[in-house]
């Protein structure tokens, strides 16, 4: 192929759970051919994010510091099957009184206390998250992201982040389902405002990634 079109042409994918090291030798084997087109976003449909996005993904904080977090709000995500190790460190973190509210489209049971779930089916994720985002901003004396009036879990997850000193957003792997998925909120001033996930927090903690797989529970229609 290589000779026939060039190096250009050709593409590798790599499992996210293979090792650094058979990474790193993919890379290698991939670029001796002429190619840099290398990924690892098996799942991931939508790559329009990319044009804008500085960097990698990352967690946005040392793994310790999950221990230290008095807020979180985790969205789409098995974290105790996926990353059971900050799954480990959040469940102490909640033993020490850290409020952990959910948003997900399976009732799943993370082994620790939850303080609030929304339980909807991902393509109504972006509506639920502009009313956490608005709530939030009525909590602040802020301007309304969105022309979105807060249900009443949505305030109830942002008075419960506006709580804390040291909050946080996790967003798992479903983040790509939301930009699939993501419709036209109302604006502000009643024009379509494009509403899509977006890398932040309430708080001192930036954003945190983590992968989600599926999973037995109970799963919201749609």
């Amino acid at each position: 192929m290589r000779s026939r079109q060039g190096g250009d042409s050709i593409g590798a994918l790599v499992s996210p759970a293979s090792t650094l090291e058979e990474m790193f030798l993919l890379a290698q084997m991939t670029r001796a051919l002429g190619s840099d087109h290398i990924d690892f976003r098996l799942r991931q449909t939508d790559f329009s994010a990319d044009a804008v996005r500085r960097g990698a993904p990352w967690l946005g904080m040392p793994v310790a510091a999950l221990n230290r977090l008095d807020r979180v709000l985790l969205v789409g995500s098995f974290l105790r099957k996926d990353h059971p190790l900050m799954a480990v460190r959040l469940r102490d973190a909640v033993g020490h009184g850290c409020q952990l509210s959910v948003v997900h489209a399976v009732d799943d049971d993370p082994l620790m206390n939850v303080a609030h779930r929304a339980i909807t089916a991902p393509s109504g994720w972006t509506v639920q998250l502009a009313q956490i985002a608005s709530a939030v901003a009525q909590i602040k004396g802020l301007a309304a992201p969105a022309d979105v009036k807060p249900g009443e879990i949505a305030r109830k997850i942002a008075d419960s982040l506006c709580s804390g000193a040291n909050s946080a957003v996790l967003l798992g792997n479903a983040r790509s389902s939301i930009r699939r998925r993501r419709r036209s909120v109302p604006g502000r001033n009643g024009s379509p405002k494009r509403s899509g996930p977006g890398w932040g927090c309430w708080g001192r903690a930036p954003t945190a990634s983590a992968v989600t797989l599926p999973a037995p529970g109970r799963c919201a229609g749609g």
